[in-house]
Order: C-alpha cells, then sequence, then structure tokens
C-alpha cells in the first residue's frame, strides 16, 4: 500500500547559533554564509492506485455481504454489510497519510516519559493526502532477534518492554496502535540502552 525510502534533506540553518562571530563576518554589510543542516528521513508514498483498488475491493465485499444476507436469511443477526462498512471507514483512514501523521504525534506525546519506545516524528509542513515525511529511526526488525542465537535476556527484556507499551496503550492512554507486526517494530541497542521503534 506504500512505498518508504530514505532521503537525505539538505536545509540551510539560520539559526543564530550557526551564524559567523561578528569579527569573521564579511563587510559591506553581506550576509553570512551559513552552515548546511542534513536531515535523514523517511519519504512514505501512496502506491498509485491504491485507493481505487481499495475502493473496488469494499464494493466487492459489499455485494457479497448484502448477497449472503438474502440467500442465507439466518446470517441477517451477523449484520455483514454493517461490518463491511465499519470496516470500510477504517480502510479509507489508512489512505490519508495526514491522519497516520497525527496519530503518530498523538503517540509521541503519550510515550515522551517512556524511553524504551521511540515513534517516527512526521515532519508537518512535508505531510499530505498521499505523501508523509518523518524521522529515519534506525534499527534492526525485531523478526531477526528471535533466532536461537539471541541471547534469552534481551529477548525477555524486549518482550517486556513490548508487553508494557502495549498494556500502557490498552489501559492508560485508550489509544492502541493496531498494526503491532514484526515488519513495524525496530529494535536499536546502543551501549547498554534498548529501544523499540514502532512504526505505523
Amino acid at each position: 500500500m506504500y512505498l518508504e525510502v530514505c532521503v537525505i534533506l539538505v536545509f540551510p540553518d539560520r539559526s543564530p547559533a550557526a551564524g559567523i562571530p561578528q569579527h569573521l563576518q564579511a563587510p559591506n554589510n553581506k550576509p553570512p554564509p551559513s552552515k548546511l543542516v542534513y536531515v535523514e528521513a523517511a519519504l512514505k508514498v501512496l502506491h498509485p492506485g491504491v485507493a481505487g483498488q481499495v475502493s473496488r475491493d469494499l464494493i466487492i465485499m459489499e455485494v457479497g455481504a448484502a448477497a449472503l444476507e438474502v440467500i442465507f436469511r439466518d446470517l441477517r443477526w451477523l449484520r455483514l454489510r454493517d461490518s463491511v462498512l465499519e470496516f470500510s471507514l477504517l480502510m479509507n483512514r489508512q489512505l490519508d497519510l495526514r491522519v497516520e501523521a497525527q496519530n503518530l504525534t498523538r503517540f509521541r506525546r503519550n510515550f515522551r516519559n517512556f524511553p524504551s519506545v521511540r515513534f517516527p516524528t512526521p515532519y508537518q509542513p512535508f505531510v499530505r493526502q498521499r505523501v508523509m515525511l518523518e524521522s529515519w529511526e534506525e534499527g534492526i526488525p525485531v523478526g531477526s532477534l528471535t533466532r536461537d542465537d539471541v541471547p534469552a535476556d534481551l529477548k525477555r527484556e524486549l518482550a517486556a518492554v513490548g508487553v508494557d507499551a502495549l498494556l500502557k496503550m490498552i489501559f492508560i492512554d485508550n489509544f492502541c496502535h493496531a498494526d503491532m507486526h514484526p515488519g513495524n517494530l525496530f529494535v536499536k541497542v546502543t551501549g547498554k540502552n534498548k529501544y523499540l521503534r514502532l512504526s505505523r
């Protein structure tokens, strides 16, 4: 559904701290040259044609649910069409990266005092419905740490962090990441510090 690549952004640093000291500035009031700031970021783009494909699939599901309710009258109590409509609302929200940026911002706020878990930072000036720029978070997929040669202590520690994060989302924040599969969980180990990075 999405394409995500790492990009390097180059910005001029125009903050006062980045300027040249007064006695080293060029004469004639010429503006001082600015330093360049390099930012590693993730560019996430909605694949072309995905919205139309999802829309077609949802129509097929709705027609199928209606047909099943007509053919098998006992299935009406399952309210299949209502379930498909609810699913459609959720899927259409997945196609808007502005919603994802809002969710990431909320997760970052909820976990600001939880140093073992990090979420990418969306760069709001560069967030649109089909494109989002966010911080690039280094890490290794959590699925690669299930091998036998990975120390059991590390596995237990990461499992405890994951369970704590999930319980916090459910019982404290009432706002849960509903797609915590191994492709969205990355681990970074720096010295003695370990943290989980949760992505979309």
